[in-house]
């Protein structure tokens, strides 16, 4: 599975457990990944989209492991996939801020986490 199909079954799944996790529905995308024209890509930078962010936000604060977490952040990996120099910077970064950001490599990976952070059985 692509990267891009794994991150499209991610949302219909997620959709799927909002009547019984209505956080949930706050799951959403940066759309880093879409391949696009040069113009169309300069016009998103220019309007803040940077290079590595993070494929997917659930801003849903939780404690875990002790800490409080403001949210959760999941770089969509394949399952044999490498992360990038950028993303290693995002994903640091953003865990120094007090979110969860991890990379996670194929779909099983990515429901695990999510039920994980949530706290849901799934």
């Amino acid at each position: 599975m692509r990267e891009s199909e794994i991150q499209s079954e991610i949302i219909k799944w997620v959709q799927s457990l909002e009547p019984y996790y209505p956080e949930l529905a706050l799951m959403n995308a940066s759309l880093n990944g879409i391949q696009t024209t040069a113009k169309i890509k300069a016009m998103m930078n220019a309007q803040g989209m940077k290079k590595g962010y993070p494929d997917l936000f659930l801003p849903v604060s939780r404690i875990i492991n002790g800490q409080l977490s403001h949210g959760l952040f999941i770089e969509i990996k394949t399952i044999d996939g490498r992360a990038k120099k950028e993303q290693l910077w995002w994903n640091e970064q953003l865990n120094k801020q007090g979110y969860m950001a991890v990379f996670c490599y194929g779909l099983d990976d990515v429901k695990k986490i999510i039920c994980n952070y949530m706290q849901i059985r799934c």
